[in-house]
């Protein structure tokens, strides 16, 4: 009897609130809201690339140093 309740109602509620969610959440009024990338986000991503260069930089420098290291 209990696993009968489980999937009658439990089961029931828990795919049916889902659904609803998905309802809601996929509504295109709220499409550019939703697909917005927050400001700090982008800041981050911006910060992350400008490091990405300065490393690239300093292991191209430290493998030219490294190139003449070994030619000496």
């Amino acid at each position: 009897v209990t696993k009968a309740i489980m999937h009658f109602l439990v089961n029931y509620s828990k795919e049916m609130l889902q659904n609803q969610l998905v309802q809601e959440l996929y509504k295109e009024d709220f499409f550019n809201e939703l697909l917005q990338e927050d400001e700090l986000i982008a800041k981050e991503r911006a910060k992350c690339k400008t490091m990405l260069e300065v490393y690239r930089k300093a292991s191209s420098i430290v493998n030219e140093i490294r190139d003449v290291n070994i030619t000496l």
